[in-house]
């Protein structure tokens, strides 16, 4: 099974909360085959969120350097 990211919600990382629906779903046919090492920043009035995608797809090949 291939890696989704799901959301945990802690104030004092002793009590969590855990949701139950994936907020990025992997996406076997995609570049986002496997998905994981999340990290969400606000800044101001927005939030952005990073994130770890891969794939071993030949559509999406490494390429060499």
């Amino acid at each position: 099974m291939n890696h989704s990211i799901y959301l945990t919600k802690t104030r004092d990382f002793l009590h969590y909360e855990e949701k139950e629906d994936a907020i990025i779903t992997a996406n076997l046919s995609g570049q986002d085959e496997w998905v994981g090492t999340g990290s969400l920043v606000k800044t101001e009035e927005q939030y952005l969120f990073f994130y770890t995608g891969h794939t071993f797809s030949e559509k999406f090949p490494f390429s060499e350097k």
